[in-house]
């Protein structure tokens, strides 16, 4: 029997296979089309938002080199495809970021005043610095840019032109600002790469440079040409006769991969910084001293001066741990000191955060004669000289010159002293002088006189033995206080002689007489009761901040102070740091001769015990005797917490902080740490601002200055995890006083 056939079924597998077919078809065309398309989009916008992420590390490699303070940047070297069930991806996209080789950045021509004139002399300097570069590698999206980061400008270079993300900050009016980049960077990856920047020499200090003969000129190393840059600087370029603007030319330079930008004959100022990233980051070191006060001060006997002095890099930023030599050049008997030492010489005195060193010249206490020229020598590579040999010159040398004034005119005879050898001795009649109306006198040739009783008065000089018809010599010490009538008159019968003082404003002044080979001196306070009845008395404000370290058994305070309604018998602040309870073995005084300002006082022991801080007024009566005029005194334990008896400090327009904030970055590997991110509202009388961490039980303390105004400060103080730490920050006016504080108590996490 045959069977009968059935083909029902071969449809509906024909069908089957067809729509497979199909799918594969579909599923082939979408990888191979769509697939494409979208990675294209994916690796487009992961490009874009890398440039952006460049220009974020174009803003904090500045912010870095502007404010001391080290930052970092994550960028995204590469990125990866949209995860899909169906269809295959290739490999992650990825990027390299790497510095270019070193190449010199070149300043010619560019002369500063001073001391720092004998660095800044118009020669070529050299600044080694890099570029940065980042390579993308995409499977789909055909030529992406390489994007350089190049002395300050951020740009996509393509095959056939450049387009710029962020211009140029070389030049920007009579600024120039450059930033050195330094340091060995290569990273290859598909992932998120993170650049750590460090401010080897941040922008602390500017210098005013010029030539009036030749223009300054910056030759930078570049891959852009002449007319790019021409392009970036369109806002600086002097194009027409009159016009205000500074840089002259664009040229290339012949044989090298750089242009050169001469400017115009004028008056700069110049900033100059230097950041590491990666490896191989080299420190700058000392490369000149310059002055900072002090230099040209007249120093009266019985007080002191302060000679600053500043080690700086070629950059021009304060150098901290260097060493300086001092020593005193003089014909006097007076002494110089710093950080312990005392006497004609000083050695190795060690720079502070800022790069200073302070020291004190203490003339002779009440030398006869003529004011005396006084020299302090100071040299980085060896201990100055005295006498000849010593060039002040040099960058690595300086003289600061002082006039010591002998300022109650003893000796002031020709033959010196009290004119002991003289024919006969010229002496003030000081009872005749006292009875002048609105005359007070006392002892110790002082006298007091009311201006408002009569603008002049008459000073009568005698003669011992008696001279007849001698020469006396009449002249004052401040002519804008008061001034003689005659400069010379001849005695009378009796051997006396009067002349008329004219007053012309309130002070003191010393007037002289002088004849036959001695001579005498008169102080002379001039008041007028009319304006008040005389003098005010003065008025004295105190703060004190403690940053003592319990922990260490250090001891540190900043005293402020300011004193108002001085007179002309204001001699100096003295501010006593005295331990309650040890007397004498633990008390500290310094001194200064401004009105407002701070001193500072530390020890390595007796924390954690009660301190009493007095500032003292002290003024000289009429009879040359010293007195306290006014005071002010805060008791404190020195534990890191300030007193809550403080005066404010502050003024209308002081520095202000208008932000700030604290972050506790402390991990197990590194100890505690915490960042200080602050600003600071300056108002033009801003100088500083000190970060301290101070661990409040077992831990260390750790501290730091910048003068920037905005900015971050990074404390490490070493151990102590677990432990309270009191973070501070102090904010200075430009006379040295604390105007601001910020503090809080933290247990480092």
């Amino acid at each position: 029997m045959r069977l009968r056939t059935d083909e029902r079924g071969v449809t509906v597998q024909i069908g089957t296979v067809l729509l497979f077919a199909v799918l594969v078809i579909l599923l082939s065309v979408y990888q191979a089309s769509v697939v494409p398309q979208q990675n294209e989009q994916v690796e487009f916008t992961h490009n874009q938002r890398v440039q952006g992420q460049l220009q974020d590390l174009q803003d904090e490699l500045h912010r870095t080199a502007a404010t001391g303070s080290d930052g970092s940047t994550s960028i995204a070297l590469g990125t990866q495809y949209p995860v899909r069930a169906f269809f295959v991806n290739p490999a992650p996209p990825s990027g390299t970021l790497r510095t270019t080789p070193p190449a010199n950045l070149t300043l010619r021509n560019a002369t500063a005043s001073g001391e720092t004139g004998d660095y800044w002399t118009g020669g070529a300097h050299n600044f080694s610095t890099r570029g940065l570069t980042y390579d993308p590698v995409y499977h789909v999206y055909q030529n992406p840019p390489t994007t350089i980061y190049d002395n300050g400008v951020l740009y996509n270079r393509f095959d056939d032109a450049n387009r710029t993300l962020a211009g140029q900050q070389l030049v920007k009016g009579n600024t120039i600002s450059l930033v050195a980049l330094n340091g060995s960077l290569s990273e290859s990856s598909s992932g998120t790469a993170t650049v750590e920047m460090r401010a080897v020499s941040p922008a602390t200090r500017t210098v005013t440079v010029g030539n009036e003969t030749s223009n300054l000129s910056l030759v930078l190393p570049t891959r852009l040409p002449a007319d790019e840059w021409e392009r970036l600087l369109a806002a600086e370029m002097n194009r027409t006769a009159g016009d205000d603007r500074y840089v002259r030319a664009v040229e290339e330079v012949s044989g090298r991969s750089a242009v050169r930008l001469v400017l115009e004959n004028a008056t700069y100022e110049l900033e100059l910084a230097k950041v590491g990233v990666g490896t191989d980051v080299t420190e700058t070191r000392a490369r000149y001293v310059t002055d900072v006060r002090g230099d040209d001060a007249s120093v009266a006997e019985n007080s002191e001066q302060k000679v600053v002095v500043e080690v700086r890099d070629r950059f021009n930023n304060p150098v901290s741990g260097a060493t300086v030599n001092v020593t005193l050049d003089s014909g006097l008997s007076g002494d110089i000191a710093a950080q312990g030492q005392r006497g004609d010489q000083l050695t190795d005195l060690t720079t502070d955060d800022e790069g200073r060193v302070t020291v004190r010249y203490v003339p002779p206490t009440d030398f006869d004669g003529e004011n005396s020229e006084v020299e302090v020598r100071v040299g980085m590579d060896s201990v100055p000289p005295t006498g000849s040999g010593f060039d002040p010159g040099t960058p690595a040398n300086l003289s600061a010159n002082l006039t010591a004034v002998n300022a109650d005119g003893s000796g002031l005879g020709e033959t010196g002293g009290n004119g002991s050898d003289a024919a006969y001795q010229t002496r003030w009649d000081v009872p005749a002088i006292e009875a002048e109306p609105g005359m007070t006198c006392y002892a110790n040739d002082t006298c007091r006189y009311d201006r408002s009783v009569e603008r002049s008065v008459t000073l009568t000089a005698n003669t011992t033995p008696t001279a007849q018809n001698a020469p006396v010599e009449f002249s004052v010490s401040d002519t804008s206080v008061a001034e003689f009538t005659a400069d010379q008159l001849d005695t009378w019968d009796d051997g006396r002689r009067s002349v008329e003082l004219d007053t012309s404003s309130t002070g003191v002044v010393n007037a002289y007489a002088a004849s036959g080979g001695s001579g005498d001196a008169l102080r002379i306070e001039v008041y007028d009761s009319g304006d008040g009845g005389g003098p005010p008395a003065p008025n004295v404000q105190l703060r004190l901040d403690d940053l003592s370290h319990v922990n260490e058994n250090a001891v540190d305070y900043v005293a402020s102070y300011d004193v108002s309604n001085t007179n002309a018998s204001f001699q100096r602040v003295s501010v006593v740091f005295d331990n309650v309870n040890r007397g004498p073995s633990a008390t500290g005084v310094e001194n200064s001769t401004a009105v407002r300002g701070n001193e500072r006082y530390s020890l390595d022991y007796a924390a954690d015990e009660d301190w009493t801080v007095t500032a003292r007024v002290i003024y000289e009566n009429d009879a040359g005797e010293e007195y306290v005029a006014a005071s002010d005194s805060i008791t404190d334990t020195a534990d890191a917490l300030n007193p809550n008896t403080n005066d404010d400090l502050s003024r209308a327009g002081s520095p202000a902080v208008s932000s700030y904030g604290v972050s506790d970055r402390s991990n197990p590997g590194q100890g505690p740490r915490y960042r200080i991110d602050y600003a600071i509202t300056e108002n033009g009388n801003f100088s500083q601002v000190s970060g301290a961490a101070i661990s409040l039980g077992g831990g260390g303390a750790d501290a730091a200055t910048r003068t920037s105004a905005t900015g971050r400060i990074d404390l490490q103080p070493g151990y102590g995890r677990g432990t309270e730490f009191r973070v501070k920050l102090l904010v200075f006016d430009d006379e040295g006083a604390v105007v601001a504080v910020r503090a809080e108590t933290d247990t480092a996490s």
